[in-house]
């Protein structure tokens, strides 16, 4: 089966590439709306995984547009955020399925066998997978994994002090729009890769700098963000 997965956050790219190829799927990436309907319109693609918050045009615009120009096949989801209100939006775009990140793989089998009519094309779900974890249990869980998806895990975690420095910097110059970015995609890509209290420190930043709280508060959750990570690193 051939997959066209529509992400524009590089690192969520590669671990949904690795699951997707576990499962013997074939896959193409594209990062933004447009590439996505071009992408679309010229092959042969058997579903979309397609993120609704992508940079110049988001999932939802490339989904009705898709729609609108006669694309039937399978489009599927993928959104950090978990609320109906988010599944109820994507549906009215088009959507077939809704999917909240990190990503339960298992989940994606259960919906294609609902979605692609004939199961025979279906490759059984990956067994391999990232378990969220505490900075703590980091050592033990990366034995417990194969060396490729540790290799990843590995890349992912020794990019966290870039991605919080750039955190810093934002907040040193009141930069609450980078805050907000920043924090999005750190927050959906930590989740990946099992990182959950880099995740929900990440969701607390975004959460706290949307609602307009004061910079202290910014800050010191940046600083949270930063310890945890120095944790991971053993700094």
């Amino acid at each position: 089966m051939k997959v066209l997965l529509a992400e524009d956050n590089p690192d969520n790219q590669k671990i949904i590439c690795f699951f997707l190829r576990q499962a013997s799927l074939f896959v193409e990436v594209v990062d933004t709306g447009e590439k996505a309907i071009q992408a679309a319109l010229k092959g042969d693609f058997d579903f979309i995984l397609m993120d609704m918050q992508m940079p110049q045009m988001d999932g939802y615009t490339a989904t009705r547009t898709l729609r609108q120009r006669g694309h039937l096949k399978p489009i599927i989801a993928l959104t950090a955020h978990s609320r109906s209100s988010a599944e109820k939006k994507c549906l009215e775009s088009g959507c077939d399925g809704f999917l909240s990140k990190p990503l339960d793989m298992e989940k994606i089998a259960q919906l294609l066998k609902k979605l692609v009519p004939d199961e025979s094309q279906l490759a059984k779900a990956p067994t391999v997978v990232i378990h969220p974890m505490k900075p703590a249990q980091q050592v033990q869980i990366r034995k417990e994994i194969p060396e490729d998806l540790q290799r990843l895990q590995e890349a992912y975690i020794n990019s966290l002090t870039n991605k919080v420095a750039e955190l810093v910097a934002a907040a040193e110059n009141n930069d609450r729009s980078l805050i907000a970015e920043a924090s999005h995609r750190l927050r959906g890509s930590a989740g990946m890769y099992g990182l959950i209290d880099i995740a929900e420190t990440a969701c607390m930043v975004e959460d706290a700098c949307r609602e307009g709280r004061d910079l202290d508060l910014l800050s010191d959750l940046i600083q949270e963000l930063r310890d945890l990570s120095n944790l991971l690193l053993g700094v």
